[in-house]
C-alpha cells in the first residue's frame, strides 16, 4: 500500500504489527499510535487508532466539514 491507495473498509480488515516492526524503536514503546488520513478530499492529521477499548467519537463539525 501507498500513498494515496484507497480503503474500503470492512470487518475482515485489521492494521497489526511483528515484533519486527517494534524492534526500530530503542525503548518498550507505549505512546498511543496516530495516523494520517483523507477523507472526501480533506485531510485528517491525526488519526487515534485503537485497539477496541475506547469509543468512536467524531465531532459534528469534524462531520459536516468532511461531507456527513
Amino acid at each position: 500500500m501507498v500513498e494515496g491507495d484507497w480503503i474500503r473498509p470492512s470487518k475482515d480488515q485489521s492494521i497489526t504489527f511483528s515484533e519486527k516492526d517494534l524492534s526500530k524503536w530503542r525503548y518498550y514503546h507505549v505512546d498511543a499510535l496516530y495516523i494520517i488520513v483523507q477523507v472526501n478530499g480533506m485531510t485528517v492529521p491525526h488519526v487515534l487508532i485503537d485497539g477496541g477499548s475506547g469509543i468512536n467519537i467524531c465531532p459534528d463539525l469534524t462531520a459536516k466539514a468532511l461531507g456527513f
